[in-house]
Order: C-alpha cells, then structure tokens, then sequence
C-alpha cells in the first residue's frame, strides 16, 4: 500500500521508493526532505473494442464512444494533471508517436447525435464489460461509465484480474474492456 510505504519514508523506516500513486505524488513533493522525481510511464490506457458485437460494428458507435470521453477530466482528475491525453497507442512521449496527431474531440452532443443516426436514440446498454484489475484501469472505469451514461450508453462491466481477463478477452466474451499497453524502448531505462 502506498500509503504506508509514504508514512513508513516520512518515519525514516525506509529511505526510498518508487512506483507512488499519483494521489500521494503532490503530498509526498511538498515535503522538504524528500528528493521527489517523477517520470512519465510508457503506457497508454485505453479502451478495446469487440467488432463481433452487432452494435460495435457500426463506425457511428464506435465514434460516439470516443466522443464522449472526455480526455483531459480524466487527465486532471484521475492522473492528477501527471499524464497526457492519448491520441494513439504510443506513449506521449514515444519516438514512434506521430506528434501531429490532434487530440480526440470530447462532444457528448455529437455523440448523442451519432448514436440516434446509428438506431439507437433511445440508448444503449453494453453488458459485457471488462474492467481489468492492473496498473490502476480500475479508478478510470467509473467516470468513463458516467461519461458514457451522459449520452445514453449503459456499460456493465465487471472488474476481473488479469488471468480471468485474458481467457474472455480471448474469446471474444465482452463488448468494451479496459486495457493498458505498456510499450517499452531503450529510451525508457
């Protein structure tokens, strides 16, 4: 637990430690004894998509999907303002990401609007969803739900470790799923 991790520091019982949840970061900095660097991880959180499922297949639901997340609140709120928001696979500051790439749109509106052309101005509801219990996609799942239930669609999820994950995420046995992809180079060490 990093907490205790943090007050076992500031007691002097251990003299360093790495990995700090983001929560903590702000708190652990302002203290004056303590030497604190932080360094971006080379990951993306994000969002897979089962194209087998009847409504996933249509492009309009896909991109109402992605409209209604709003990126930066889940920057600023879930990461503490300590990340970036995704515009591809690749880490922020990955060599291989395409810098030109604009961030994606947040705009429940046209997402409404996208869902309602697709058959589905009454709402969706999306019963299969995975939420993988690894390197925090869990904080994130919740205010994705609410995002997404701002425009009309319902994500049931159920929170599954990494093991349970794989075996249905292989099987195609989920609609929406929580992933991390983690990319490393020798840039990273």
């Amino acid at each position: 637990d990093m907490a205790i991790q943090l007050a076992n520091l500031r007691a002097g019982k251990i003299h360093a430690m790495s990995g700090m949840d983001k929560s903590l970061f702000r708190k652990a900095k302002r203290d004056k004894r303590f030497n604190i660097s932080a360094r971006p991880l080379p990951a993306t959180q994000m969002l897979v998509i089962n194209h087998n499922n009847a409504a996933l297949k249509d492009v309009r639901v896909r991109r109402a999907i992605s409209l209604a997340i709003d990126r930066k609140a889940l920057v600023h709120g879930i990461h503490f303002g300590l990340a970036d928001p995704a515009t591809s696979f690749f880490p922020h500051d990955h060599w291989a990401r395409n810098k030109t790439m604009p961030p994606w749109e947040y705009n429940p509106e046209k997402a409404k609007a996208l869902l309602a052309e697709a058959g589905y101005k009454d709402g969706l509801t999306l019963n299969q969803g995975i939420v993988v219990d690894f390197f925090g996609l869990t904080r994130i799942a919740e205010p994705i739900k609410a995002m997404l239930s701002k425009v009309g669609i319902q994500w049931k999820t159920q929170v599954l470790t990494m093991g349970a994950a794989s075996d249905r995420l292989s099987n195609l046995e989920y609609d929406l799923s929580t992933t991390s992809l983690g990319i490393h180079t020798p840039q990273t060490y």
